[in-house]
């Protein structure tokens, strides 16, 4: 049938201006976030929108009211889902599917693309997608969480702190950058957690050296950090300058009355495995 009467069409040009309207207005209220793509479930909710719109438009037994209600109630529910995963840390991996490095180094990882049912062909084309000719030119393609592939060129990897939980380990965990465990021991140092610092980042044949002799594992750690704390006292640090290159770190810093330091590290499988110390305090002018 073509035509019934001109109450369809003035009712969809009426009705549907205003859900319109409604719908940007919701969306600019809920912020940026509700129509993102970062997970399934953004997914669902742009998807579950357009389907609310179409049907205030086009059905007769929807009121604009409940349609409205509806449109607010989804935004309301994205706001609510996202603002729990970024306020708390634990709903996340409830909520959120974590990505996964299906290629590292330009090796495929079969077992992970078994897993999540990736193909060598569709890491192939990914690859090709990015301009690369060869796997041996991608340091990493990582499955994101929306499902796409993307690609990491090998020059491009520097210390891989975006990678940072998604680097399969051989026990199943995922590792660490190095970014990440040196800026984790710089947090527990300055907060005065010595057992957390050495629990968390150091491996327990950790070696220590320093122009105060070789140190070896966690109980050398604490000797030498039983040692500088004596030497420089309690003073605040002043200035921190962190460089990090794969799995190499530097660390120059300074603190309020004097003393001063560089240190470097070297971080295997997400522990420092290798830390040197050089500190000293700077005389003060007459």
């Amino acid at each position: 049938m073509w035509f019934d009467s001109w109450f369809g069409p003035v009712r969809i040009a009426l009705v549907g201006a205003t859900a319109y309207v409604t719908l940007v207005v919701v969306l600019r209220l809920a912020g940026k976030r509700t129509l993102s793509k970062l997970n399934a479930f953004d997914f669902v909710v742009t998807v579950a929108l357009g389907s609310t719109l179409a049907t205030i438009l086009l059905s007769e037994d929807v009121s604009f009211v409940e349609g409205a209600s509806a449109l607010m109630l989804l935004a309301l529910l994205q706001f609510a889902l996202s603002w729990t995963v970024t306020h708390l840390p634990t709903s996340r991996g409830v909520v959120n599917a974590a990505g996964s490095v299906v290629l590292l180094d330009g090796e495929l990882l079969e077992d992970v693309m078994a897993r999540e049912r990736i193909t060598p062909g569709q890491v192939r084309q990914a690859v090709r997608g990015a301009g690369l000719g060869s796997l041996s030119g991608a340091g990493a393609v990582v499955l994101e969480t929306d499902g796409s592939l993307n690609v990491v060129q090998r020059a491009k990897m520097s210390d891989r702190s975006a990678l940072t939980g998604l680097i399969p380990r051989t026990d199943g965990a995922t590792e660490r950058s190095t970014g990440e465990v040196l800026r984790s021991h710089l947090h527990h140092r300055a907060a005065g957690r010595l057992t957390a610092d050495l629990e968390e980042n150091y491996h327990p044949d950790v070696v220590l050296l320093s122009d105060r002799g070789m140190h070896r594992g966690h109980d050398g750690v604490r000797r030498l950090a039983d040692v500088l704390h004596r030497y420089h006292g309690n003073d605040e640090w002043t200035g921190t300058h962190l460089e990090i290159e794969n799995e190499f770190g530097f660390l120059r810093w300074s603190a309020h009355h004097g003393p001063y330091g560089a240190e470097s590290f070297v971080v295997t499988d997400g522990k420092i495995v290798i830390h040197t110390v050089h500190s000293g305090r700077q005389v003060a002018q007459p």
